[in-house]
This record gives C-alpha cells, sequence and structure tokens, in this order.
C-alpha cells in the first residue's frame, strides 16, 4: 500500500504483485460496499496514484463478500434539478472512463452482488473475472426508474450486443456467473478460492499479449451491429422492432425501459461521445422524475421496515430449528416448500393420505421446475425434498418448534387443529394461516392463547414477498416476535396488523373487489372493467382477480366483514348465485370469465344469465367508473390508521404493493392518494355516494386527514 494513502480510504492500492497493482474496494463502516460520494473521490485518487507510478496491470477487488451492491440510493434521492442529474451522470462517465485508458490492463475480480455502478465500474475494466456460485452481475437501475448513468447502457451494448443489452437492462435482473460467462457479462468464471490469482494472472497475460498498454475492449457487435451503424434506415427499422417489444413488456407507466433503448440505439449513431451524453441526457431526465421518486421512495420504505418491529424480534427467543405444517394443500405445501428451501426441517402433515401424496408431489413438482429453470441445481433440489417429513400422525408433531396450520378457512375445523397440534408440542408456538378469521377466537380454545398468531402468506407462496403477521391481544410478545423472524429468514417482508376481520390486506382489497361486482351488476361490460384497471397499472383486472381468488373464498370472506361492519359492506345478490350455479372461478372453469381454453375469456352474456337478465347492450366503464374502484380503496385504508389495524402510511403502501400489486409507479396507495389530492377525492367520494350508495361516503378519518395536515405523508 502506497505510504500516501490513508489504510482506512475505501478504495485504495493495497499491494503489487509482480507488478499488478490490486485494488482493494472496502467501505469501512458498512456491511457491503456502495458508491458513495467518499468512494468516488477515492477511488478517484487511486486512479492519480496509478497513473502517476504506472503498474503492468490492475485488478480491482473486493475486500468484503460482495463486490458492490452499486450506487447508495442517496445519491439519487438527492438530485433535485436534471441539471444535477445531468452533472453527476457525467462526472461518473468521466471517473470510470479513466480506468480503461489508464495505460495498462485492468480487469475486475467479482465476487458476491456486483450490480449497478459496481457493474458499471467492472464493464469499464478490460476483462471481467468472477468467483463461481456466488456471484451476481446486473444493472437493475430500472427498478428505481432510472437507467444506467455512468457509461453502462454504452460499455454492455458493445460487450453483449445491442438486443442482449437492452433485454437485460430493461428487465433488471441479475445473471449468476455461469448464465453471465454464457451471455458475454463476464470473461471468466473461476473457484473463489483462487480469485485473485486468476485475475492477476489475466492482468499478467494482457500486459504480454498488448506491451503498448491499449487493450482492446470486448465486443460482440459483430456484422448486424455495424450494419446498424452505418445503415440509418435499418437501425431505424431494428430499434422500432426494440422498443415495441419493450413496450409491451413494460407497459407505458415506466419510462426507464424505453430510455434504455433510446440510450443503446445512440451508442450506433454516431461516434461514442454522442451516445454517452444521450445516457447522460436520459438519466437527468428520469432521475427527477415522479416515477424515480416514487419507486425510490417504496426503495426507502422497504428498508425502513426492517426496523419496525425490532422490540417484538428481540423478544423473540431462537429461530425455529422444525417447522410443522398441518394441511397439504396449495397452500401448506407452497409453506413447508419456502420453508424446506430455507433450511428449516419440516413435517409436514395431512389426516388424508391421498392429500399427503399429492402435497408431496406439488412440492417435489416446484423443486424440478425451479432446477429447469436453473434457479438451484439438482443436488440443492434433493436435499429441499429431504428436509420436508410427510405424516398422517399427530404424534410426530413433538419435534416441532414451530406449528403453522393451513387447513381450509372454516373457523370450527382450524379450532380442532390448534387444540390438537397444542397437545402434540406443548412449547411449540402456534401459527394460522388465516386470511380473514379471528386468530384471537381461535386462542380462545388452547390451554395457553399466548402461544398463537396469525401468519397470513399470500397465493402463490413462493412468489408473493408479503406475510401479514396478526398479533391478538393475547398473543405473547415472544410468539409475535418469533414469526417476524421466520418471515424475515423465508425472504419475506412482514407487516404486523391487529387482530380484526380481514386484517389489511384482504379488507382494503374487499371493497375493491365488491365495487367491481356491482359495475356488472348494473350493466357494465366486466372485460372492458379490468381493462380500465390494467391501464391504470393493477397487474390484474378485479373481476379476473375474483376468479382467480374463487368466488366461494370471496363470498365467505365478504361475509365475514359483513358481520363486523355491516352497511359498510352492503350485499351482492351475484356471487350468491354464481357460487350455487358452480361459477366459482379458474378452479371450476367457469367465473366471470370462462378458463376452459388455453386463454380466459370475458363470459358476459352467461353472466348476465345467471342475474336473469336479457342478452343486451352493456355500459363501458370510464374515469368515473375508475374513481368508484380506486378511491374506497383509500377511504378503507384510512379507516384501518385511524383503528389502528396498522399504525403507518408506510405499512399500509408496503402491504399494498407487495400483497395486491397495487402500482408501485405510484410510491404506494396513499402516496398515490396525496398525490391525487385528498380534499379533492373526498369530495369525491362525497358525490359517488350521492348516487350509487352511502358505502361509498368517505369516513371521517379521510375527512380529517383531508382537512389536517391534507396528507397521509405531510413530511414530505
Amino acid at each position: 500500500m502506497s505510504e500516501a494513502q490513508d489504510s482506512t480510504a475505501p478504495v485504495r492500492v493495497d499491494r503489487r504483485l509482480d507488478g499488478i497493482a490490486v485494488v482493494v474496494f472496502d467501505l469501512a463502516g458498512s456491511p457491503v460496499n456502495k458508491i458513495t460520494l467518499a468512494v468516488l473521490e477515492s477511488l478517484a485518487a487511486v486512479l492519480d496514484e496509478l497513473q502517476a507510478d504506472l503498474p503492468r496491470g490492475v485488478v480491482f477487488i473486493s475486500g468484503k463478500d460482495h463486490f458492490c451492491v452499486g450506487a447508495d440510493v442517496a445519491l439519487i434521492a438527492a438530485l433535485s434539478t436534471e441539471e444535477d442529474a445531468r452533472a453527476a451522470s457525467r462526472q461518473g462517465q468521466d471517473l470510470l472512463a479513466r480506468i480503461g485508458s489508464l495505460g495498462c490492463p485492468t480487469v475486475a475480480a467479482l465476487t458476491g452482488n456486483c450490480l449497478g455502478g459496481g457493474y458499471e465500474w467492472a464493464l469499464a475494466c478490460h476483462r471481467i473475472v468472477a468467483a463461481e456460485g456466488t456471484t451476481r452481475v446486473g444493472l437493475p437501475e430500472v427498478r428505481l426508474g432510472i437507467l444506467p448513468g455512468w457509461g453502462g447502457t454504452q460499455r454492455l451494448a458493445r460487450r453483449l450486443g445491442f438486443g442482449p443489452a437492452v433485454e437485460f437492462m430493461a428487465a433488471g435482473r441479475s445473471l449468476n456467473p455461469e448464465k453471465a460467462l454464457a451471455r458475454g457479462a463476464v470473461d471468466r468464471v473461476v473457484p473463489l478460492a483462487e480469485l485473485e490469482a486468476e485475475a492477476v494472472a489475466e492482468a499478467r497475460r494482457l500486459a504480454g499479449a498488448h506491451a503498448s498498454g491499449r487493450v482492446p475492449q470486448v465486443s460482440r457487435i459483430g456484422l448486424m451491429g455495424r450494419a446498424l451503424r452505418w445503415l440509418p434506415p435499418l437501425r431505424r427499422m431494428v430499434f422500432g422492432q426494440v422498443r415495441n417489444a419493450v413496450l409491451k413488456r413494460a407497459g407505458h407507466h415506466y419510462p426507464a425501459p424505453l430510455a434504455i433503448v433510446d440510450a443503446v440505439e445512440a451508442s450506433f449513431s454516431g461516434p461514442a461521445a454522442r451516445g454517452f451524453a444521450r445516457e447522460s441526457d436520459l438519466f437527468a431526465v428520469l432521475a427527477v422524475g415522479d416515477v424515480s421518486g416514487h419507486l425510490v421512495s417504496l426503495f426507502f420504505l422497504n428498508s425502513e421496515a426492517k426496523t419496525w418491529y425490532v422490540q417484538e424480534e428481540a423478544a423473540a427467543g431462537d429461530e425455529p430449528a422444525t417447522v410443522a405444517v398441518l394441511g397439504a394443500g396449495v397452500m401448506g405445501t407452497g409453506i413447508a416448500f419456502l420453508a424446506a428451501s430455507r433450511g428449516f426441517q419440516v413435517i409436514l402433515r395431512d389426516v388424508a393420505p391421498e392429500a399427503l401424496a399429492a402435497g408431496v408431489a406439488r412440492i417435489r413438482k416446484t423443486v424440478d421446475r425451479q432446477v429447469r429453470r436453473g434457479r438451484m441445481d439438482e443436488e440443492a433440489g434433493r436435499r429441499i425434498c429431504e428436509r420436508v417429513k410427510d405424516t398422517t400422525e399427530a404424534g410426530d408433531l413433538a419435534a416441532a418448534d414451530l406449528i403453522i396450520e393451513a387447513v381450509v378457512e372454516e373457523i370450527g375445523l382450524k379450532k380442532r387443529v390448534l387444540v390438537e397440534a397444542a397437545a402434540s408440542s406443548p412449547s411449540a408456538v402456534l401459527a394460522t394461516n388465516t386470511s380473514a378469521l379471528s386468530v384471537s377466537e381461535m386462542a380462545l380454545v388452547l390451554p395457553d392463547p399466548s402461544r398463537l398468531a396469525g401468519l397470513h402468506f399470500f397465493n402463490p407462496v413462493e412468489k408473493m414477498p408479503l406475510v401479514e403477521i396478526i398479533a391478538p391481544d393475547k398473543a405473547s410478545p415472544a410468539t409475535v416476535g418469533m414469526l417476524i423472524k421466520l418471515a424475515r429468514r423465508l425472504k419475506k417482508v412482514p407487516v404486523k396488523v391487529t387482530d380484526s376481520p380481514g386484517f389489511l390486506v384482504n379488507r382494503v382489497l374487499s371493497v375493491y373487489l365488491a365495487e367491481a361486482i356491482r359495475l356488472v351488476e348494473e350493466g357494465f361490460d366486466l372485460a372492458a372493467v379490468d381493462k380500465r384497471m390494467l391501464k391504470f397499472g393493477m397487474p390484474m383486472g378485479p373481476l379476473l382477480l375474483l376468479d382467480q381468488i374463487g368466488l366461494d373464498v370471496a363470498e365467505h370472506v365478504t361475509g365475514t366483514l359483513r358481520a363486523a361492519f355491516g352497511e359498510q359492506v352492503p350485499p351482492s345478490d351475484l356471487v350468491p348465485r354464481m357460487v350455487a350455479a358452480g361459477r366459482v372461478g379458474a378452479k371450476s372453469g367457469l367465473g366471470f370469465y370462462n378458463h376452459e381454453g388455453d386463454k380466459p375469456f370475458a363470459d358476459d352474456a352467461d353472466v348476465r344469465a345467471v342475474m336473469e337478465k336479457p342478452p343486451g347492450e352493456t355500459r363501458q366503464p370510464g374515469a368515473t367508473e375508475d374513481r368508484r374502484l380506486l378511491y374506497p380503496l383509500v377511504a378503507e385504508a384510512a379507516r384501518c390508521l385511524h383503528e389502528g389495524v396498522v399504525t403507518l402510511p408506510g405499512e399500509v403502501d408496503l402491504a399494498m404493493v407487495m400483497g395486491i400489486g397495487w402500482p408501485p409507479f405510484t410510491g404506494g396507495l396513499l402516496r398515490w392518494a396525496d398525490s391525487t389530492g385528498l380534499s379533492a377525492m373526498v369530495a369525491e367520494l362525497d358525490r359517488l355516494a350521492g348516487l350509487h350508495g352511502a358505502h361509498l361516503a368517505p369516513p371521517d378519518a379521510l375527512r380529517r386527514r383531508a382537512q389536517d395536515p391534507g396528507l397521509f405523508y405531510p413530511s414530505r
């Protein structure tokens, strides 16, 4: 290490091996490396030092398990004007450009996550060597509503070719070492123990092969890329097709994927400087735009959520070693697979041998699918299956530290199952996966009610990131804390809610689904209702969602809510008629949609027949119907906050984004309400209530919020 260098500098020349300088990136006081202003200054100082005493080659390596998780998101949040953002982009571009123009070979040695600005750093090097197993490379900036702004769009297009580069960046995904090597995102993959030695050897080899120090960058532009440069009509045609494909996947609400196409196209439209300048201009617009602002807010909210329940987690003891799941249906086997995949020993119990066998087969099918898609190897899949012990015997539950009940949504059955579980394992924590039933009522039948809390997973368990932790009054802090710790171990996001009908997500969602049903009863075209919500940004329309949930399940949840909230949940005649007719949704083949073919299609005529209404012209929904569907979500969320179902607006927003797929580009349900204007929302709900029923009237909680402070997030 240079005598002039601070040994605590985040980037420093740590050693020289046979003329090869090894530069270590190790950000003190942080568990991971991320790019801060101090890191940028330190890297600039190191490049100055290297230029003053030029080595034969340079290797950049991490002093931590991860090379770099990307730029500190606070740097993005601090950009307030396009001028500031453009300057930040150009500063980063200029700094990383110095790596490739040092006058000697440069090699990035990657381990763990190498994402965003960290991967842009690696791309600026002449070669990239990655460690087996742990490395992940990617440019996920689209998840924050921006594009790579430090030259990543230009360098990746050259390294991968325009099509693969656009696809990679627009998707925002990361690649494991094998896929990265196959696609050209890295140049070599080596064992972790040999990473530094192999990277130094690569720098030495390049130095020997290129005595001038001018090492060519890896390029897969190929004949097509050269043709795009010299034939503008071809370039316009090809990138027009790419733009259409990206728009089809990303939709109109997220501008960053299309900006990536523009930046990559610029790299084929003239000198390199033009492409870099275009990247900076596009970054500047995106970084100060509303979509990026909202996505950055969600990023910080997700980070903040890790601190919400520290007291409960502190009260919990050790994590469970063995988790028992009662019920081998879709939810039960989903929970069992997830627990086994995170290293828990799992006992899967069902009283019906045929149901148990089907559940075990479902787990094996999930494992096979994951192996086939390259998400795990066969050995990992085998270990998951080995961790799951299936049984029909209650006595086998004695080994469990945590027992999760996941039987059908019938409170009498759940009570019986929990009583048996409590007797079988007297010290285990008990959890129920109910979606709407009273956990407190279930606890009344237990000798020790403090052992029981709710653990509400969302379907499909494997994919949905949210878990509601239901904390009844008698549940001990240790019980609630264990479930929160379990959720985090399962890589889920826990949101703690009080034990009230529907909890948070289903209660808020129910008003949206119920209003969609009323629109159908009023004669609105059901496919058009769904399309309006898809256009707004929802992942699925409300009526197709009802089919996926199951109309029988929806009827049960609605009954629970109506019993609790009375006139707030007015009765509907349509759903009971459809259930009676056997049209319960996707599982029966018929619901609001016909699911019997390859693709569901709206079944307006048959639904009208169930309503005993003659065929006729359906009405087309518009902006008013959009407000009828969306504004009640905000009203119900305001009620939940007022009643203490949750305590923070952020809990609502995180739960709705992760539980029902509320559009992230809005920043969350309540941030969207703030942007829309609470006073205007209250006035419109009053108007709609006068036209369509008192259930649409804004609650006092929302009226008060609209008056003072006028926002759910007043500090913003």
